[in-house]
Parts: structure tokens; C-alpha cells; sequence
């Protein structure tokens, strides 16, 4: 027997051993060590946790661990304000090991026999600092009315404009704008407030969506302005209520999806079905008046990694 036998011979028999080891169970997520499943779920938004939580124990386990929302809580908070260092956690901690998990309603946490709330670990520290934002935090700031920034054209409607946080009182929030003059500072509530949000430029967006505009300026870092998706043609997309002179054509790389419209939602089911025609991009306005449309921050709601989580609203 030749040496390339013998070579294809013992990988046959490694390649049949990988198969029944891998590929012959219902559920291959489980042979997967922790720390690979802790690294997938971190991918995913922490709004899905809850569901994800009552899949099997395991994954659960995944994530309700410390280790897990100590690192969520590095990136979402500590990375971004160097004001605040990462939070010790008391030496009497009792962690989460077991149970469902859902942020923004998770079960009240328990109290020690003098009333006071015990902290379970960092899942509880970052729903506490999700609530209630401190001094450096960056933030976005609701404001209604027209607007100009370097450029003549004059921008109106509901945006969300880049903060942070200077000073705070209770439920009020000084918050200054990165590249204005500290005159423009101003105390603010919380239902004024959203973290920031991250865009996906990947995601497709329908005539009939709710998007955000970037409205930038070269000094300063801008807001996003919320608007409805008129027409799509070539590629660029057509704002209705965006600038006082009338629409406002755009690329797709300043835009980023809020809610899904009647239209969108159809054309998006239909695509999962497969049953769904391939949109080429363009397409025309089917009859929705932009007076019919409505403001998706009613409450204002805070964001979890990108995702509108109506349970975060503080109002």
C-alpha cells in the first residue's frame, strides 16, 4: 500500500470520527465550550438575552454569568467615559446563576435586612447605570424645531443631538454639546435622553420606513434627524419633512433604519418566506402621506446596543 493510501486512510477515519462527534446531535451548540458561546452571544443585542436565556440551561448559565455582563459593561459605559472608572462589586455579591433574564424588567432585586437593594453582580449594576446615566456619559439629546449647521440648508423636525453628561441633580442632567460653546449647555430631563445608537448601513431600507438622517456639520459632531422614506431611486433616498425648502435626496451611508414601515415589513416577510420579488433599489411612494407619520420616541426610550427597548422607557 502506498504511502497516499495510507495518508487518505487515516484521514477517512478522522474525518468519520469528527462526524460522529459534531454532526450527529440536535443541538451542536452544545458541544461548544462556554467561552465560544460567550464570545457568539456577545454579537448579539442584549435585548435577545431573555429569550435566548430559556433556549436550555446552559445557555442560561452563559448568560446570566458575571463574567459576561462585566465585559458588556466595559464596552457599553466604561470604554466611552474615562471619568468613571469599572465599579467594584461588593465583597458580599450574591451572583446570578440560574433563572430567566430580561433587562430593563428583571425581577426586583433582593433586599438585605436593612432594606437596602443587594447587588447580584454586574447585570445589575448595568441595568442601574442603563437608568441612570452619570457625569461623562456620552448621550443623545431629544430637541424639536429647525436648525442650521455650517451649511444654508435649514434642517427641521425631532433630533437627537451628541452630549454628555457635566453635571446632575436627581432626575435633571446638565449636559453639554461636544463643539458648541458651553452656552448652549442646558439642563435637560430624562425623557430627553437615549444612549447613542449604533448604525447598520447593511440593512435594508424600504419606501415607507422611519429612518434617522446624520446631520453633521465640520466642527461639530450633529445629530440624527428623524424622517420617513419617501422614494428610492438610483441607489439614494428620497426625506420628506427634512429640510425647510422640501425634500432632500440622499445616500444610503447617512441613514439608519428606526421602524419598519407597512411596506418594508411586507417586503421583508415576503423575503424570508421566499416568496419575495428582488427590489432593485427603486421604487415610488404608495399613498403614505407624510402628515400620517409619527414619531417612534413617544416615549422617548432608551437604546440597548442598537435595539429600541420598550421596557427601558424613563419617563
Amino acid at each position: 500500500m502506498t504511502n497516499h493510501h495510507v495518508w487518505n486512510n487515516c484521514l477517512a477515519s478522522e474525518v468519520i470520527l469528527l462526524n460522529k462527534r459534531y454532526f450527529q446531535f440536535s443541538n451542536h451548540a452544545d458541544l461548544l465550550p462556554h467561552d465560544i458561546l460567550r464570545e457568539i452571544f456577545l454579537f448579539l443585542p442584549t435585548n435577545s438575552y431573555g429569550s435566548l436565556t430559556c433556549v436550555c440551561r446552559e445557555w442560561c448559565h452563559v448568560l446570566t454569568a458575571n463574567e459576561i455582563w462585566r465585559y458588556l459593561f466595559i464596552m457599553k459605559f466604561v470604554m466611552s467615559n474615562s471619568l468613571q472608572p469599572l465599579p467594584q462589586l461588593p465583597s458580599s455579591v450574591t451572583f446570578v446563576t440560574n433563572g430567566t433574564l430580561n433587562i430593563g424588567s428583571i425581577s426586583p432585586r433582593p433586599k438585605s435586612a436593612s432594606g437596602a437593594n443587594v447587588i447580584r453582580g454586574y447585570i445589575d449594576l448595568f441595568r442601574m447605570r442603563l437608568d441612570d446615566p452619570v457625569i461623562g456619559d456620552k448621550v443623545e439629546v431629544a430637541w424639536r424645531g429647525k436648525f442650521r449647521l455650517e451649511t444654508q440648508d435649514v434642517y427641521q423636525g425631532l433630533a437627537w443631538w451628541c452630549a454628555e453628561i457635566v453635571d446632575k441633580h436627581r432626575t435633571q442632567y446638565k449636559i453639554h454639546y461636544p463643539g458648541w460653546e458651553s452656552r448652549w449647555d442646558e439642563w435637560v430631563p430624562k425623557s430627553r435622553l437615549r444612549w447613542a445608537v449604533r448604525t447598520n448601513i447593511i440593512e435594508q431600507i424600504y419606501v415607507g420606513d422611519i429612518v434617522e438622517l446624520w446631520c453633521c456639520g465640520t466642527n461639530v459632531p450633529g445629530a440624527w434627524l428623524e424622517s420617513k422614506v419617501k422614494k428610492i431611486k438610483n441607489g439614494k433616498y428620497c426625506l420628506g419633512k427634512v429640510l425647510s425648502s422640501g425634500y432632500l435626496w440622499i445616500e444610503r451611508d447617512r441613514l439608519r433604519l428606526v421602524k419598519r414601515g407597512t411596506n418594508g415589513q411586507q417586503q421583508q416577510d415576503a423575503q424570508r418566506s421566499g416568496r419575495g420579488r428582488r427590489q432593485s433599489g427603486d421604487g415610488e411612494g404608495d399613498g403614505e402621506d407624510d402628515d400620517e407619520e409619527e414619531s417612534t420616541n413617544k416615549p422617548f426610550s432608551w437604546m440597548i446596543n442598537g435595539v429600541r427597548e420598550n421596557v427601558c422607557t424613563i419617563c
